[in-house]
């Protein structure tokens, strides 16, 4: 039988003794500490699969699972290309206008995309309503003006712009905080960092920073950097570390080619919510800061890369005691005067934002930094418009990684009733209530959320008075943009009370434009890849080390 790849042990001959040494430092195994015949039996077979008491019922499932995410890729590519399609559609009207044809297909789509621009918070962010307005106008008079156009098509014209413009004035969505740099400046340490920073740190929204010009929303700023850009090879050294409730996560280790150093910042990474140490965010990451000099160890969530899970306690994000045991680990394999810092992204940041918040002045981080995730999790709890366009799209692998993980096990915890809703849901938060809430215990989503956030123990969101964000006693960063699609800009709370709150060693970066895990930069946001939020990560680190 092929040995699964956490019974495989991994050469390290070829590693430096610096390195050699820090490994042996950590005192940990290089296979699963339950990697045996049994074992590699067991999680080698297929997880059981769920069995529909009918036809009807299977295929019933199969559209609930299928239909919304075709349904939220067809309206993501509308809005992703709306400020391209509308001039373009516009243009072919006004051609066929002077060689006196007609196009309706085209103008349906010309008013579909001018109806994004008017409606959608991410382009009326961007452009405000102006541009919008004055392509559906112009639109209109191009299709009266065509001479072959009947007179019921006058009339429908008209009636489409005055239900325009009444529409045009609903109440949008739109982000009441400002973007900027908070920080407390009666914290000496905070103060002194802010002096430390480079002149350009947090410059990114143009004309001042390096955005990506041509992707003009955060679903283009996001979902671009996903499907282009390539974080470059990583050699990792992985490492098993046994948890307090009988697991094991594994740590992926990443040094230079010329070993540990014991004087540069070393960095305890958090991943995605399905993701791991492959995920090409994370690599570029690695290698620019391992290119640097600093050893850089990536903590894979329990169950996440294919690693097993032997008894019940599965990964749900309110569990903070795996971060909080291995940032433990490293701070004592450190230096004296070596600085820790923790850098987690979306749910990474999120559990890293609960552990620093939670462990107050027993954090065993020095510093650490929350890109893109947020400080109270209940306000996306009505975040519609993520959960329409991108949720569905994530949902679909996000169930297929806990039937893997699970093995079975959410049948044994979950009713009929609730496997059901766990199979026919199409967004993250139906998927935590069906499963997480009920396999773990938690009362409702509410409480889930509440526990898995930094400001959850108090009970109204976001209220500065939380006295676990206030019990924050390390330099924490929050990096957030307000057209992140996935998780509302409503997670921040206000930026201007957290940072002055308890403490007041939470700062605050937003940006007005970034997306979720993207802010792209340059013409060619190939070349740059991720160079904006990790150098930020760094450059938030440095200032503390100096």
């Amino acid at each position: 039988m092929e040995l699964p790849s956490w019974c495989e042990t991994r050469p390290v001959e070829e590693l430096h003794h610096t390195a050699k040494d820090f490994l042996e430092s950590l005192n940990l195994a290089a296979i699963h500490p339950h990697c045996s015949n049994e074992t590699r039996e067991l999680f080698s077979s297929h997880s059981p699969e769920f069995e529909f008491s009918s036809v009807a019922e299977h295929a019933t499932t199969l559209l609930w699972q299928v239909v919304p995410s075709l349904f939220a890729m067809a309206e993501l590519w509308l809005r992703l290309l709306a400020f391209l399609a509308a001039p373009l559609c516009l243009a072919h009207l006004v051609r066929r206008l002077l060689s006196r044809e007609t196009s309706l297909p085209v103008f349906v789509l010309g008013v579909a995309s001018c109806a994004v621009l008017l409606f959608d918070e991410q382009y009326v962010m961007q452009f405000g309503r102006t541009y919008g307005l004055g392509m559906l106008t112009a639109m209109i008079v191009a299709r009266l003006s065509s001479p072959e156009r009947k007179r019921r098509e006058g009339r429908m014209c008209l009636v489409l712009f005055l239900v325009v413009m009444r529409l045009s004035r609903r109440r949008l969505d739109l982000p009441t905080i400002e973007p900027g740099f908070y920080g407390s400046a009666s914290n000496r340490v905070v103060s002194g960092m802010a002096e430390k920073l480079p002149l350009d740190f947090g410059r990114y929204d143009a004309p001042l920073g390096p955005a990506t010009s041509w992707l003009v929303t955060g679903d283009g700023r996001t979902g671009i950097p996903f499907l282009a850009i390539s974080g470059g090879q990583v050699e990792y050294c992985r490492r098993y570390l046994p948890t307090t409730d009988g697991e094991a996560v594994a740590l992926d280790v990443a040094f230079p080619e010329w070993g540990h150093s014991a004087r540069l910042p070393m960095y305890l990474i958090l991943h995605g919510l399905s993701g791991g140490s492959s995920e090409e965010f994370i690599k570029d990451f690695v290698s620019r800061r391992v290119g640097e000099g600093s050893t850089v160890v990536v903590m894979i969530s329990r169950g996440m890369m294919q690693t097993p899970i032997s008894k019940w306690n599965m990964f749900h994000g309110a569990r903070i005691s795996d971060v909080s045991q291995a940032a433990e680990l490293l701070s004592r394999a450190k230096s004296e005067n070596q600085i820790l810092a923790g850098v987690g992204y979306s749910m990474g940041a999120v559990v890293l934002s609960n552990y620093v918040a939670r462990s107050g002045p027993e954090c065993a981080l020095d510093a650490a930094v929350a890109i893109s995730g947020g400080l109270d999790m209940r306000e996306n709890i009505n975040f519609e418009r993520g959960k329409r366009l991108w949720q569905p799209l994530l949902v679909r692998e996000l169930r297929e990684l806990v039937i893997q993980m699970s093995n079975g096990r959410y049948e044994a915890r979950l009713t009929r009733e609730q496997q059901m809703a766990f199979h026919k849901a199409t967004s993250i938060q139906e998927l935590d209530e069906a499963f997480v809430v009920n396999y773990n215990n938690f009362t409702d989503l509410q409480h889930y959320y509440a526990e898995m956030s930094a400001s959850g123990d108090v009970e109204t969101p976001c209220n500065a008075e939380s006295p676990r964000l206030s019990n924050v006693s390390i330099p924490f960063l929050v990096v957030h943009a307000l057209d992140d699609p996935i998780i509302t800009w409503k997670t921040l709370c206000r930026p201007q009370d957290v940072a002055l709150s308890g403490n007041g060693f939470v700062m605050m970066l937003i940006t007005r434009t970034g997306g979720h895990v993207g802010w792209p930069v340059g013409s060619n946001p190939t070349r740059g890849a991720w160079s904006w939020m990790n150098d930020v990560a760094r450059d938030f680190v440095n200032a503390l080390a100096l």
